[in-house]
């Protein structure tokens, strides 16, 4: 984390300053540069396209369980936890449900209009009943 931030911020501040701010010493810094990325890194980048492809094509209703079973029907171990890490770094939200509410109140003491037609829809003019 430290040393992402001091990659973030090197054309802003010097290098060596920033490590001395952020108790870090230069070499580990530059020790980490070298690294090569996590395989797991990799792989969860090369599955990326793979969830936004499966987010797209089923209308972004799949959650992360479901995305999990998607990937094992195309051939890719992947567990819940992970389909929903990569939900995440692929910035994938489901599209929520609306909540269902009531709008009618039918437990009031109105008067109720009359029921004028009584199901005769046939007139013999328009705004005539």
């Amino acid at each position: 984390m430290r040393y992402c931030f001091v990659e973030r911020h090197k054309k802003a501040w010097p290098v060596r300053l920033m490590c001395k701010v952020l108790r870090v010493s230069p070499s580990a810094y530059y020790a980490w540069r070298k690294r090569p990325e996590p395989v797991r890194k990799q792989e969860n980048n090369a599955l990326i396209p793979r969830v936004r492809e499966i987010h797209v094509q089923m209308r972004e209703s799949y959650g992360s369980r479901r995305v999990a079973d998607e990937l094992r029907k195309r051939g890719v171990d992947c567990g819940r936890d992970r389909a929903r890490t990569l939900m995440r770094l692929a910035d994938i939200r489901v599209k929520q449900k609306k909540k269902f509410r009531v709008t009618t109140d039918s437990n009031h003491s109105l008067p109720v209009a009359p029921n004028l037609l009584d199901r005769q829809f046939d007139v013999s003019a328009p705004n005539r009943a």
